[in-house]
């Protein structure tokens, strides 16, 4: 029986948070959802509000150890980095698509 007390094994996040950690893994920009046929994207999905990826990181346990005093925030920077490129390399913002 799950409870709302129960985490997400190996995440560290609530059930009821599921669906608003998997939006902001795309709205971050960490996760682009797209498709593909033949090795070429077809259709992506745009971002719509694009949220820093402190947001993401934040709402599961196994990246509190970013947050803790002394974390090198340089850690959180790259990540973001990350976020960045694939943003700019699948063209996801409304801007960079339509």
């Amino acid at each position: 029986m799950f409870t709302s007390t129960c985490l997400v094994l190996g995440w560290g996040a609530q059930p009821r948070d599921t669906v608003r950690v998997a939006r902001l893994a795309v709205e971050t920009g960490l996760f682009p959802l797209f498709e593909a046929e033949f090795g070429q994207i077809t259709e992506r999905t745009c971002i719509r509000h694009l949220k820093p990826v402190e947001d993401y990181l934040r709402l599961q346990k196994r990246f509190a150890h970013l947050f803790q005093p002394g974390a090198d925030p340089q850690w959180i920077t790259s990540i973001q980095e990350i976020a960045n490129r694939n943003i700019q390399e699948f063209g996801l913002l409304r801007d960079n698509h339509e």
